[in-house]
């Protein structure tokens, strides 16, 4: 093997390894919550959202590269009371209607 293969060969398995440093991770809905709480003058509203996705990128050797994107379906929101879900979906809060997605 000449010495431009074996540097060919050493800069491919390089890249490749460095390529397989940062793992991948997707929401899983089943196992996972977005919640929040709302404080206000009565006392607290907790709730959550029942429609969302997102994906977690972990660079371990360069944690600065690392990312958390996540969408999340607003009018998938859920107080477990009606009004104050309605009051939370509604205008002072997340505007539902206007920004759906």
């Amino acid at each position: 093997m000449t010495l431009q293969k074996l540097f060919a060969a050493a800069v491919i398995i390089g890249v490749s390894s460095a390529a397989s440093a940062t793992e991948s991770y997707k929401f899983d809905p089943s196992g996972s919550t977005i919640g929040f709480s709302v404080h206000q003058f009565l006392g607290t509203t907790r709730g959550k959202f029942t429609s969302f996705s997102g994906r977690i990128e972990v660079d371990r050797e360069h944690p600065e590269n690392s990312s958390v994107t996540a969408q999340i379906d607003v009018r998938s929101i859920d107080t477990r009371i009606k009004n104050a879900t309605i009051i939370c979906a509604a205008r002072n809060f997340l505007m539902s209607r206007n920004f759906p997605g």
